[in-house]
């Protein structure tokens, strides 16, 4: 598994027509595997294979609970409208208000090449004055494990946390070796870069 490159809206594959798949065989699953390193690295919660150069009817989708992976996506329902806030990995930087559909059932199929269908229906509220306008880059500052909700929330929210400082590990255990906190654990699995002061 492997992080790839995320294709900026200059790259030309972006406008074009991704082809259908016509077989889920090894290749196609280790592309989905790389395709959700990149996704989580990035960090994003949703990517298509042709942001990173693979002109092929593919994507990931994170959800609050799951990781959904959908092979030659097609939707058969949608009801209801709402405008949010929405980036684009291959728009870096950019945040816009984006009309979407509230309740989406698509059909596809899975990453074993069997037949599923996906049903997304939107938590998302209103948005309202006092919140946010953009999603924000943010440097977390924590070591203890009671900090590691909030860091969770922030990146559940959609905002980037660029970077996490903590205290220097501390020696412990039997063979009194330096441990790391809770936070260089919880920061390191969602591949965030550590400063230890």
């Amino acid at each position: 598994m492997a992080v790839l490159p995320i294709l900026t809206q200059e790259a030309p594959i972006l406008r074009q027509k991704a082809k259908r798949v016509a077989r889920v065989d090894s290749s196609i699953r280790k592309l989905i595997d790389d395709m959700v390193d990149t996704m989580i690295a990035a960090p994003g919660v949703g990517l298509a294979a042709p942001q990173v150069g693979v002109g092929l009817r593919v994507a990931v989708i994170k959800t609050d609970t799951n990781l959904h992976t959908l092979v030659n996506p097609e939707m058969v329902k949608w009801e209801g409208e709402q405008i949010g806030l929405e980036g684009c990995l291959s728009v870096p930087g950019y945040v816009g208000e984006v009309r979407r559909y509230m309740q989406v059932v698509a059909r596809g199929l899975n990453r074993k090449g069997k037949p599923v269908k996906w049903n997304r229906k939107s938590r998302r509220r209103k948005r309202n004055s006092s919140a946010p306008s953009a999603r924000l880059r943010i440097v977390f500052a924590g070591t203890a494990m009671f900090a590691g909700p909030t860091l969770n929330q922030l990146r559940e929210a959609g905002h980037e946390v660029a970077l996490v400082v903590t205290q220097p590990d501390r020696l412990g255990g039997r063979g009194m070796r330096p441990l790391p906190s809770a936070i260089k654990l919880q920061a390191t699995e969602m591949h965030v870069p550590v400063f230890q002061t």
